[in-house]
């Protein structure tokens, strides 16, 4: 006698509306219906409230873990498009589930992995459904298209200085006005947009994320900030949208739309700076392009970029020419509101280095058991990358552990958002140590002879470049006070120093 089979069923709404509720519960009658007929016992529901082009739906996800674990043996869904509305999600569901010995039944009688002909439509259908799913996202594209012609704003947070009502963009009145007009004056001035960002944090007006509400709202502004701004047509009262664009139904990944086919609805809120004003600023900005100063600097262009951090709040030093030497990142994006600048002279660094490899390296080159420092110093390096790499994959089985537990119920989605977030901020950062470790790693015997020939050049003190940092600097701090903490990777490793004393002496 045949086992008696366990059915669930899978429901799936594109939205929380109640028309949509309405579906569930049909869904749910016709059912239970089915498996009333077909003698099955009902083991459960599974419901999901998204598109049917992604697989990323919390309870498809449950199912097939489910599924995995032998829960069921059927499992029952209105008609494919509840499934999937994607081939490809649709043949990996079809795949998984014939590997666990489970059917997929649909209500409209189309679908039946048990049945041999059935099973061979089981993609013509999937196909179609996508279809259809494309077909509806370019109505409802079109249709924006439209609305974005007549002026009417498609965003959910509003432009600076501009609030949303029936999806029409009005101004605020308010002191934001003043802000854009100072935005664009100042950048005519030759203000740089950094410059801008750290006046507008210094006077303390509000950032656009503040006035939106945003929950993670600094009080800094920045200069991708003030740029956004700067380059806004809305602000001279044109609007300009659909500048990005999904590639399709199924691939979500937004790609630029070409110039000429985005969509400008003219003179649609009255100008905040007017149309040469406007236009001043882009010709400046594309003047700034074409002389690359909008291209970060390469970190190797200055000796010890990547070496100096600030001791007080952890920021990286960053070089400045008008200094001939480094400040504090922190003080440098968002001046005395954020940090201060512990300036330091790169030639006064150099000549430190240069009186530390003295002391240190005074013994006989040819005495030195060179060899064996420079395998013992390879091995330390690989016992490094194992911890590392150790700690990154418990990390990550820790935030798999916690998606297992939003999948089970037993955390709320803020929740997992929350722990894994924290883990994943702290995998990046071990991530850049073991690319740093890894590209020390010794992956050969090492050449002695050239070792010995820098080490030679070293003491006698001519050369010292970003090579030889790598090699024997790990980090230097930098207080405000002008005492430097100095960490090398060989013997006596931290050395401290009152650089302002240096310079006097």
């Amino acid at each position: 006698m045949e086992n008696v089979k366990r059915a669930v069923g899978y429901f799936r709404v594109s939205t929380k509306k109640e028309e949509q509720k309405q579906s569930l519960e049909n869904q749910k009658s016709m059912f239970l219906q089915e498996i009333k007929v077909r003698g099955y016992t009902l083991q459960g529901f599974y419901i999901d409230e998204k598109t049917g082009t992604t697989k990323k739906r919390k309870n498809l996800l449950k199912m097939l873990e489910d599924a995995e674990k032998g829960l069921f043996d059927v499992i029952i869904v209105k008609e494919l498009s509840r499934l999937a509305r994607n081939v490809e999600v649709a043949s990996e569901v079809k795949r998984f589930t014939e590997t666990q010995n489970v059917r997929i039944i649909s209500l409209d009688g189309l679908v039946d992995t048990f049945d041999q002909q059935k099973n061979q439509n089981f993609l013509l259908y999937a196909w179609l459904y996508q279809n259809e799913a494309q077909q509806t996202s370019n109505r409802v594209k079109a249709s924006y298209k439209t609305k974005a012609k007549q002026g009417f704003y498609l965003g959910s947070i509003p432009p600076y200085s501009f609030y949303l009502e029936n999806q029409k963009l009005t101004p605020r009145g308010d002191e934001t006005e003043k802000v854009v007009k100072l935005i664009f004056s100042k950048y005519l001035e030759a203000w740089g947009q950094d410059k801008i960002a750290r006046f507008l944090s210094k006077q303390g007006y509000k950032t656009p994320s503040q006035l939106s509400g945003k929950k993670d709202a600094g009080r800094h502004w920045h200069g991708s900030t003030v740029f956004n701004i700067l380059s806004n047509p809305i602000y001279c009262g044109h609007l300009v949208q659909h500048r990005e664009t999904t590639y399709d139904v199924v691939n979500k990944k937004r790609k630029q739309v070409p110039q000429k086919e985005q969509i400008w609805a003219m003179n649609v809120v009255p100008p905040i700076v007017d149309e040469v004003t406007f236009n001043l600023v882009q010709q400046k900005i594309e003047n700034k392009k074409r002389n690359g100063k909008f291209k970060r600097h390469l970190e190797n262009r200055h000796l010890f970029t990547g070496f100096l951090y600030c001791a007080d709040c952890g920021a990286p030093l960053w070089y400045r020419s008008n200094r001939q030497g480094y400040i504090c990142g922190k003080y440098a994006k968002h001046g005395k509101i954020a940090c201060t600048h512990h300036a330091i002279r790169e030639e006064h660094l150099i000549t430190l280095v240069r009186k530390d490899l003295r002391k240190f390296f005074t013994v006989d080159i040819e005495t030195l058991n060179i060899e064996d420092k420079v395998n013992a110093m390879s091995k330390n390096v690989e016992v490094e990358v194992k911890r590392l790499e150790s700690t990154i994959e418990n990390l990550q089985l820790k935030n798999k552990g916690y998606i297992d537990r939003l999948l089970d119920g037993l955390m709320t989605e803020d929740e997992c958002k929350n722990y894994t977030s924290v883990n994943t901020e702290e995998i990046q950062s071990l991530q850049l140590e073991l690319e740093k470790m890894v590209s020390q790693r010794v992956n050969k015997k090492p050449d002695i002879s050239a070792v010995r020939s820098k080490l030679v050049k070293i003491t006698n003190l001519e050369v010292i470049d970003r090579e030889l940092l790598n090699m024997l600097i790990d980090r230097i701090e930098v207080k405000e006070t002008g005492e430097l903490k100095v960490f090398y990777t060989f013997a006596s490793p931290v050395q401290e120093y009152n650089y302002k004393r240096l310079k006097s002496s």
